[in-house]
């Protein structure tokens, strides 16, 4: 089973490697399943394409795991409160 590391692994990740990404949500169940939300300004297919990128990274480096992940645009809102999965974590939130 994963540890809580790879949340936050996948998280810096992410955010870090997409200037665009505002904040990184995480949750891992049981299985071997990490879902992430990464969320973005607007739709913008440029910044898509990059998250996309960083996430098939992602992929080949965790052998094992299942990942879910899904690019959220934010339209203005705050970041921090457009993810309502129960047991999502703020895992990146870019200041």
């Amino acid at each position: 089973m994963p540890c809580a590391d790879l949340k936050d692994s996948v998280a810096f990740e992410i955010g870090s490697s997409v200037p665009e990404v505002q904040a990184v949500f995480t949750k891992l169940e049981e299985k071997n399943v990490l879902h992430v939300w990464a969320i973005v300004p607007d739709n913008d297919r440029r910044v898509y394409r990059s998250v996309y990128a960083k996430e098939k990274e992602i992929i080949g480096k965790f052998d094992g795991v299942d990942f879910d992940f899904n690019v959220v645009p934010s339209h203005g809102r705050d970041p921090q409160h457009l993810v309502s999965d129960l047991g999502a974590e703020l895992a990146f939130l870019r200041k």
